[in-house]
């Protein structure tokens, strides 16, 4: 099985550097988003996950609450690329 790669913050090097003065474009953060949102979902699904035993019912209204929220804000950001998209074309 191949190996899960979660994203993390690019340290900037010499050719990035000038990019990074900037904000990340949305379509930067939508793919942090995405990969927020799938590490989240990956943890808490499946009898190993880590909400398998959870009986908490706050403790579980929490976490999709916070899924919720990526999800939502996924949404956002896409229809931003896809504005940027057309704008573009």
């Amino acid at each position: 099985m191949a190996e899960r790669t979660i994203a993390r913050p690019s340290k900037p090097n010499a050719s990035t550097a000038s990019a990074c003065a900037s904000k990340p474009s949305a379509s930067d953060l939508l793919e942090n988003k995405q990969t927020q949102l799938t590490s989240l979902l990956t943890c808490c699904h499946g009898e190993d996950g880590l909400l398998a035993h959870c009986s908490s019912f706050d403790l579980l209204s929490n976490v999709l609450w916070l899924a919720a929220d990526l999800s939502r804000e996924a949404g956002e950001l896409y229809q931003e690329v896809a504005a940027a998209a057309g704008n573009e074309a």
